[in-house]
């Protein structure tokens, strides 16, 4: 995790909210919330549409917080069904389910892992593409203040993790 140094109004800036993330450049990814949760892929040619499959499908998904997109790979963070679940083939295969009962934020990552944080846990949880274990993130969450909130969670190229808080009104 990186810490110090950033403009936290340049990293909102770079980081969408969790509910919505890029694909291909074209391409816009958006986890609608419940009771009507699914998949929906936004491009300039055919506007904002259900995905293909499960993802895309009603009654796929409970109560979603959160999605992550890479390389034709989506990950949604459904705490309502205690899981996260990984597409392949933009959607349309099944790749794999993480049964993790409170994730909230997730990032794809360039070095080929999926990046959870999850309520309760201390650490950003590592897992593969398909979901597997590898792990935590040497580096402790930062601690939060009474009624913060973990907001928006990335991943570059250099091996930075990026994590923006979001501090309680006063």
């Amino acid at each position: 995790l990186v810490g110090g140094g950033v403009d936290p109004q340049q990293l909102i800036g770079a980081l969408p909210p969790p509910q919505l993330a890029a694909g291909c450049p074209c391409e816009w990814y958006f986890v609608s919330p419940a009771p009507r949760a699914r998949v929906y892929e936004i491009d300039g040619c055919t506007g904002c549409t259900p995905i293909c499959g499960a993802a895309g499908a009603l009654g796929t998904l409970v109560a979603p917080v959160a999605i992550a997109v890479r390389d034709h790979r989506i990950a949604v963070a459904d705490p309502g069904a205690g899981n996260v679940r990984i597409w392949a083939k933009s959607g349309a295969i099944d790749a794999g389910t993480i049964w993790l009962a409170n994730a909230r934020l997730l990032a794809f990552a360039p070095w080929s892992e999926l990046l959870v944080i999850a309520d309760g846990r201390d650490r950003v949880l590592r897992f593969s593409p398909t979901g597997d274990p590898r792990g935590e993130l040497a580096a402790p969450l930062p601690a939060l203040a009474t009624g913060g909130a973990y907001d928006r969670l990335g991943a570059g190229g250099d091996g930075a993790v990026w994590l923006v808080t979001r501090e309680p009104a006063v």
